[in-house]
């Protein structure tokens, strides 16, 4: 008994002593400073976007690319949405703190508006034909290798808050944002395997991003 208690002792000895890795026990990415991703406010040719972002799969963010349109104004208006496509079908998610385990619900555009302000739901659906009539390809796309490989178009949409599990792309993402804020924890390819690939699941990992 004696033994195992001195053994006891020293195991908590080490583990007091011991200082926990940077971002132990906190959100994803939170083990280091941000590194800065280049912004470009000039929209680039679409040879020059793939010679530079694309080929290398460099991110990059496209400050005011949909300053010329209406879409900041008319997508960002609730009413507008309900009066436009109030009668399309969605889909919805029951948590914004993404679980692959778990199935969402279909309902219209009309009642997710009447609803997601108060509950734990988010809007991640692709963009029905009528939706789509509204979106413009930028530019930087408007050639044959893009526009023959563009896969689906998607729309998220919530009362902010959202969190995604920690997954990976089968393609390439151009991510137009209308309203509030997005902040993305990226890890580079060569990094992939320190996750570890014990927790990869069909393209997602199994671990908690909040911790």
């Amino acid at each position: 008994m004696a033994r195992l208690w001195l053994l006891l002792c020293g195991v908590l000895w080490i583990c007091r002593g011991s200082e926990p890795p940077p971002g132990h026990m906190l959100p994803l990415g939170s083990h280091m400073e941000p590194q800065l991703v280049p912004r470009i406010t000039t929209v680039p040719k679409p040879r020059e976007f793939h010679d530079k972002y694309v080929e290398s799969s460099t991110p990059v963010i496209l400050e005011g690319i949909l300053n010329s349109t209406r879409l900041l104004k008319t997508w960002g208006d609730d009413q507008y949405l309900r009066e436009r496509f109030g009668g399309e079908e969605v889909n919805v998610e029951h948590k914004k703190k993404e679980n692959r385990s778990e199935t969402g619900f279909l309902t219209n555009m009309a009642d997710y508006l009447d609803r997601y302000e108060g509950e734990d739901i988010y809007m991640v659906s692709p963009l029905t034909p009528a939706m789509q009539r509204e979106w413009l390809l930028p530019q930087l796309l408007l050639c044959g290798g893009f526009t023959q490989n563009l896969i689906f178009s998607y729309a998220w949409f919530s009362n902010g808050g959202t969190k995604s599990v920690l997954h990976t792309d089968a393609f390439d993402n151009l991510h137009c944002l209308v309203s509030g804020v997005k902040e993305f924890v990226m890890i580079e390819p060569s990094y992939i395997d320190i996750v570890g690939p014990e927790h990869k699941t069909q393209g997602f990992y199994n671990i908690d991003v909040d911790k």
